[in-house]
């Protein structure tokens, strides 16, 4: 009950800042942005609103040990977005409205799937009622994990959406139309290498309780190491033939969109050579760091999007949002 009214709060003060933030906006690009700006309010606030509830389910899940729940929730999203993409562009050339919308309602379809996996493990709630989740030391925990969730989500929200946002503010909606499965495709890869962080984050969390440090290093290298195993072909067709696969999956218009795709790939690719580096710093509750790296992450795809994007257009953004990745 205690994290659900924290994310219901958390939930009502993002959809405020968004609100600001769009006023702001307005203001800055002028009254003939104000429609498109409005539109774009409208589709984005239930995706940053519901961020927060998602984020402490996908907490509890993980505190439950249920992996398998959570990566089948977790993919429920990207797989009905890249649905109704593959729809919208064999149909026409979608506006930004139609793509945000599209990420708006695999945002919600994430949310209900959490719900029903949340639900099938008798809810929050009964996990809530034994005494020891009444300790304050517990709840302090709860909060510090929810806090580092509901950052992390926002953080992978803001790097997905805000290229695509800034594109279409600064070209127009017709690249946007072109430019958004690109993105969508190197969303999908980095949500494939997230199916193996599942399992990490809790497994990992109990590894450090138990001091075991040793044994996090090795399982820190092996989640590493079968991640870029899982996801190395996808990335490997992405880079070598990037036209080619926009071309099956859309279309020879989308052609165009080949060096940007290359590009995000890179991203992701150098970001799953990382390593679960977030995930490891999550499971230590060292929450000056979490906020550091988010905040770090936050700023510079903001800086880099207001940079490039104007000059470089779709390949600006694929290099905004890979950078950030780093």
């Amino acid at each position: 009950r205690l994290v659900l009214r924290l994310a219901l709060t958390i939930s009502s003060a993002i959809a405020a800042a968004v609100a600001v933030l769009t006023g702001i906006a307005c203001l800055i690009l002028g009254v003939d942005h104000f429609e498109e700006l409005a539109v774009a309010l409208a589709i984005m606030i239930p995706i940053a609103a519901s961020a927060p509830l998602a984020a402490s389910l996908s907490g509890y899940l993980q505190s439950v040990q249920q992996p398998k729940l959570l990566a089948t929730a977790l993919l429920a999203g990207p797989l009905v977005l890249s649905a109704i993409v593959v729809v919208l562009c064999l149909s026409s050339h979608p506006g930004a409205s139609a793509v945000s919308g599209a990420r708006t309602a695999a945002a919600l379809v994430m949310l209900a799937s959490l719900l029903l996996m949340v639900r099938g493990r008798g809810g929050i709630g009964h996990a809530l009622l034994s005494p020891a989740t009444r300790d304050a030391v517990n709840v302090g925990r709860v909060l510090a994990l929810g806090g580092s969730l509901v950052g992390g989500a926002l953080t992978a929200i803001v790097l997905a959406q805000l290229d695509v946002l800034v594109l279409g503010f600064s070209r127009g909606r017709e690249i946007v139309a072109l430019y958004a499965p690109a993105s969508q495709i190197a969303v999908t890869a980095m949500t494939m290498a997230a199916t193996i962080g599942t399992f990490y984050l809790p497994t990992i969390a109990s590894t450090f309780a138990r001091g075991d440090l040793a044994g996090a290093g090795d399982l820190y290298r092996w989640a590493s190491r079968w991640a870029f195993v899982w996801v190395a072909p996808v990335i490997a067709v992405m880079l070598a033939c990037p036209a080619v696969v926009l071309t099956l999956l859309f279309g020879n218009a989308y052609a165009s969109m080949a060096t940007p795709l290359r590009i995000l790939t890179g991203g992701v690719l150098v970001n799953v050579l990382f390593g679960f580096n977030g995930p490891s710093v999550d499971s230590l509750n060292r929450i000056r760091l979490i906020i550091i790296r988010q905040a770090g992450a936050l700023v510079f795809n903001v800086a880099a999007c207001a940079a490039l994007v104007p000059v470089f257009g779709a390949d600006g953004a694929a290099v905004a949002t890979s950078s950030s990745l780093l």
